[in-house]
């Protein structure tokens, strides 16, 4: 461990870009909750390798970087499964997931105020779908509609939120 505790910039820095890496390591290893392993074992070095960051310099960035490597050292452990990528195609992947972690957060706070856009109906179908246990037919007696209506219903709130999404995200780019 440091002599020295990081200073209160250096943790407020690594405190701003834990969003980014999440969704870094979400994007590269398709697994939140592995992601979120892996960026706990990123945090723990990124503390430890305080004293190497050079204030002035991208926090982020330099995150990402020793978040990449934790990466690979997992992919490394795992290299008996089956399914392992070469590291050409983990690099490829890195290199996107660092363009899409970038605008994550902006991402996270434009869906945020798009879902608040939504009325209570279209709210609770995507509770139903994506965070209840019971199934979509189980919805769909219980509120009386054909499953098939719903599961358009869903389609078109999808779109609208990603259409949402995109504007407030084109509002904050001009803003």
């Amino acid at each position: 461990m440091n002599d020295h505790p990081p200073d209160a910039l250096f943790v407020q820095s690594l405190i701003d870009c834990q969003d980014r890496l999440c969704a870094y390591a979400a994007a590269m290893v398709g697994s939140l909750a592995i992601a979120e392993d892996l960026v706990q074992q990123t945090n723990l070095v990124i503390w430890r390798e305080a004293k190497q960051f050079v204030p002035g310099t991208d926090f982020s960035a330099w995150a990402c970087r020793i978040l990449y490597y934790e990466v690979l050292a997992w992919r490394k452990r795992r290299s008996r499964e089956r399914l392992v990528f070469d590291d050409a195609i983990v690099a490829n992947i890195a290199e996107q997931a660092e363009r899409i972690s970038v605008t994550a957060p902006d991402r996270h706070r434009a869906l945020i105020d798009c879902l608040s856009k939504l009325t209570d109906s279209q709210r609770d179908l995507l509770n139903a779908r994506y965070q209840s246990d019971t199934s979509l037919n189980d919805y769909a007696a219980r509120i009386g509609r054909p499953v098939d209506s719903l599961y358009q219903t869903l389609r078109r709130v999808r779109l609208q939120l990603g259409q949402c999404v995109d504007r407030f995200l084109n509002r904050e780019q001009r803003a």
